[in-house]
């Protein structure tokens, strides 16, 4: 169900390419128990780590931004000129597309294992997870037509949160992160 990839990497695979790269690189520096200079291999692991989970909550946003649009064609698409044209229903892309990103958005705010950017990177994605879940409600008591208009509707009203708000907060959200790592390393240096 959706467009088919394209053969030469895009824009947004050498973006995920070097997100993931990063943060490979930034787990096997900090699980290398190797000091780096004068910081113990503990304060090392205690400043990747909330870079290296931040990296992971970009590359889901990343995601996130890239699906939005592309799901948007493909219910317009759908709606308008049937199932035929995009060979999937409006049923399989509320429950392939729509709905899982609600589950996902919410892990990030409500998993007390992530750290303070991250959950508050979470809660910028709450109006998406309002989005899908009104949409999902809508499909379970209306059907799918209605469903898929309330979905269109709500990403087409807050285009202006996803293009400005979302990466503005991830951004901030990135030097709290460096921040929050390096006080964790300070505190592993100290010993406390």
């Amino acid at each position: 169900c959706g467009p088919a990839s394209p053969s030469s990497p895009t824009l947004s695979s050498k973006l995920e390419n070097l997100l993931i790269g990063v943060g490979t690189f930034l787990e096997a520096r900090a699980l290398s128990n190797k000091p780096l200079g004068p910081l113990p291999p503990s304060a090392v692991h205690a400043f990747v780590f909330p870079l290296h989970v931040l990296l992971l909550t970009y590359w889901i946003i990343l995601i996130y931004l890239l699906t939005l649009p592309t799901t948007l064609y493909l219910v317009v698409k759908t709606s308008l000129l049937g199932s035929n044209s995009t060979s999937c229903t409006l049923s399989q892309l509320i429950e392939t597309s729509i709905t899982p990103t609600s589950t996902v958005a919410s892990s990030l705010m409500n998993d007390k294992k992530n750290c303070l950017p991250t959950r508050v990177i979470g809660l910028a994605l709450t109006p998406l997870v309002i989005i899908t879940d009104l949409t999902t409600s809508l499909y379970a008591n209306f059907g799918d037509f209605l469903a898929s208009g309330m979905y269109v509707f709500g990403v087409l009203i807050t285009w202006w949160y996803w293009v400005f708000v979302l990466p503005w907060v991830a951004g901030v959200m990135g030097w709290v992160g460096v921040i929050y790592g390096g006080c964790l390393s300070l505190i592993e240096v100290a010993g406390v």
